[in-house]
């Protein structure tokens, strides 16, 4: 499995309403390069410019971060979240 993920370029995210951070990693790359966040309005970002991003960095796999409570329990955001990755997903 590893060696399938050797020369993987992935977008990662980090989800919010109003802004989605995002990162892209290669194991080309040594440190993760940050981009710049993607507006989002109530958590739905500009799809065509995520697409782009996408196309640009030729991402082959996503990463999406899932905000847990500090008890372990899961959050709304954490919802919302699984909800844009499934999203991506499809996309």
């Amino acid at each position: 499995m590893l060696e399938l993920m050797k020369d993987l370029n992935l977008l990662c995210f980090d989800f919010g309403n109003q802004r989605i951070g995002v990162a892209f990693g290669s194991q080309s790359h040594v440190q993760p390069t940050e981009l710049p966040p993607l507006p989002a309005r109530d958590g739905i970002p500009r799809w065509i410019e995520l697409d782009q991003l996408v196309d640009h960095w030729q991402a082959q796999a996503f990463v999406v971060g899932i905000p847990y409570n500090m008890d372990g329990s899961i959050s709304l955001m954490a919802y919302r979240a699984r909800k844009f990755a499934n999203r991506l997903g499809v996309r």
